[in-house]
């Protein structure tokens, strides 16, 4: 689960929420194993949460630092292949 959260007045939300509405649009148009199954959002109080797939170990940077310890160009080349394969 993606949690945002919405402060009032913040200048860079607007842009923030629209990258999201962005990234939403996309997950839920598309059902593929290598992709992240987008479930549904939901605003609560000043708290936007995104209901994702659960994918261990969770993001691809964290992975990256817990693994191979550098976003290498060997490292882009593996997920690009997995994700398209």
């Amino acid at each position: 689960m993606k949690e945002v959260n919405i402060i009032p007045d913040d200048p860079k939300l607007a842009e923030c929420l629209k990258q999201l509405e962005q990234e939403i649009k996309f997950l839920s148009q598309f059902k593929h194993s290598n992709i992240v199954q987008y479930y549904g959002m939901e605003t609560i109080e000043d708290h936007l949460y995104i209901c994702l797939e659960h994918v261990h170990p969770g993001s691809i940077n964290k992975y990256v630092r817990q693994y191979c310890r550098a976003m290498t160009e060997s490292v882009v080349h593996n997920f690009t292949h997995n994700i398209l394969g």
